[in-house]
């Protein structure tokens, strides 16, 4: 946009550029900008959270195959949320972190029937879509919280090298990439309907399947969380 020069002068024909824009233009067209960067995140986002949502249901699909042919063969084992929980008065005596028989049993069948089973499934490539399986020792409250520490990481290296020693070489070879071992002490204890700490319940051995994409996950979902809360 060009405008004459006021210059007083006769015949003085200079012209003069206006470069200026009103400040309303200016956040208008930033709140536009803004929206649209939003709006595009927010559709990576959607689309990153489908994309791992159906892997992690690939992955429980598995999860929930290998557990059904073990139980078939009479391994006892609970799935819940794509996790398997075993009570830990079937793989110890109370207090202790050594195997039981019963509890060797227990991690032989796994080692022999579970995991081959779930690392060979076709619902999945292991390499691309887990990241560890962790398995988590859990006490009761019984006993201070150190105290209940400790055997919750005994419990679960047990566990752990009890699945290393009976697997087969093949099975053994990927689970030593895969396991993790980890103690929980009594901070997740379980309740019966009343309320109350079930301590039973609460003694238990449970093995979790991470997921690459995991933490990914769930910072999307806070990410679009807090978008949508604004």
């Amino acid at each position: 946009m060009w405008r004459r020069s006021n210059n007083s002068t006769p015949g003085a024909q200079d012209e003069v550029p206006e470069y200026w824009i009103t400040y309303s233009d200016l956040i208008v067209s930033l709140l536009m900008m803004f929206a649209l960067l939003l709006f595009l995140v927010l559709a990576k986002s959607q689309a990153d959270i489908a994309r791992v949502a159906d892997i992690r249901d690939r992955v429980e699909d598995a999860v929930e195959d290998a557990a059904a042919q073990a139980s078939n063969a009479g391994l006892a084992i609970t799935v819940s949320n794509g996790a398997l929980i075993i009570d830990e008065d079937v793989l110890f005596g109370f207090g202790s972190s050594v195997l039981s028989a019963d509890g060797r049993g227990v991690v032989e069948q796994l080692a022999a029937g579970f995991f081959p089973t779930y690392l060979a499934s076709s619902r999945l490539d292991v390499n691309s879509m887990v990241e560890a399986i962790e398995i988590e020792g859990h006490t009761d409250t019984i006993g201070s919280y150190m105290y209940n520490l400790s055997l919750s990481q005994r419990r679960a290296n047990a566990v752990m090298a009890g699945l290393l020693d009976l697997s087969a070489p093949t099975t053994r070879d990927r689970l030593r990439q895969l396991l993790v071992a980890s103690g929980r002490s009594e901070t997740q204890p379980v309740r019966a309907s009343d309320g109350r700490i079930d301590l039973d319940r609460s003694r238990r051995i449970e093995i979790h399947f991470r997921l690459r994409n995991d933490l990914l996950l769930d910072s999307l979902k806070t990410l679009i969380g807090h978008t949508r809360s604004r």
